[in-house]
């Protein structure tokens, strides 16, 4: 289960890593230092990429999509986004082109608890795609709630205008 020799015990410990709109040089360095296949860290970075499972020398992509919410002054619009989880070895990266307050959330939930093991990964990994589908929920909220106040704009103007017309065909 666990090694008692701390040396071993950091080799087995994972660590998660979040790379956010890297250029190209740190994309070569990340793939080069870690053995990450460049592709996928490009795919991760890619607006269009499907989601999917692939694996490839010894290394995991997880490419999902993510709805991101933007404020404005008078509206909130939702758009989804692509992100990746890469996993290699010990470590997960988390690697988008936007920034997103789950990223930060899981990787904080990750360091405050206690060392975690191999062992846990796909439990780790399992809940911050659970975090992820959530946002799903949030955003629907958000559009169903634009859209029934739409609904409801729409309906005034249609009374308004049958009145007017009534109105102008008393005259």
């Amino acid at each position: 289960m666990f090694k008692t020799n701390e040396t071993q015990m950091q080799i087995h410990s994972i660590r998660w890593l979040k790379i956010i709109d890297p250029d190209q040089d740190y994309i070569t360095h990340i793939s080069t230092q870690f053995s990450i296949p460049q592709n996928f860290i490009q795919t991760a970075l890619d607006e269009n990429a499907s989601a999917r499972i692939q694996c490839k020398q010894q290394c995991t992509l997880i490419m999902t999509h993510l709805p991101f919410i933007e404020q404005s002054k008078s509206e909130q619009s939702v758009s989804c986004k692509s992100f990746a989880v890469i996993i290699k070895d010990h470590l997960v990266f988390i690697i988008s082109k936007h920034d997103h307050p789950i990223f930060d959330q899981m990787i904080q939930y990750i360091d405050q608890g206690p060392e975690h093991s191999a062992q846990q990964l796909a439990e780790h990994v399992y809940r911050f795609l659970e975090l992820a589908a959530d946002q799903f929920i949030s955003a629907s909220k958000i559009v169903n709630a634009q859209i029934s106040s739409v609904e409801h704009e729409l309906l005034s103007s249609i009374k308004h205008r049958q009145v007017f017309k009534l109105l102008n065909h008393n005259k």
